[in-house]
């Protein structure tokens, strides 16, 4: 399996930049070396690994609006380890 890495950029966020602190390995996002949000290819949902820190959050809810969920994720989702699935 070829090692896709990319750095998440701020679309949504009011944010400029996220410094290189949120990275998108293999459709997965790390945020601070921390696995944060967990992709399933199968049947192409993303699950929230958990709430780390308030610019984690920043991180989780940027990526998922890039990859197609539009819903408003709160903090109790994200500690409820939620699944999401995206509409694209």
């Amino acid at each position: 399996m070829k090692l896709e890495i990319k750095y998440l950029q701020a679309r949504y966020d009011s944010r400029a930049s996220f410094y290189n602190k949120a990275t998108i390995i293999n459709n997965d996002l790390y945020s601070y070396d921390t696995k944060v949000v967990s992709y399933n290819k199968k049947d192409n949902t993303y699950k929230v690994l958990g709430y780390f820190s308030h610019t984690t959050a920043r991180h989780i809810r940027e990526f998922l609006a890039q990859v197609g969920v539009m819903e408003d994720i709160t903090k109790k989702d994200m500690e409820s380890k939620k699944l999401f699935h995206t509409s694209n």
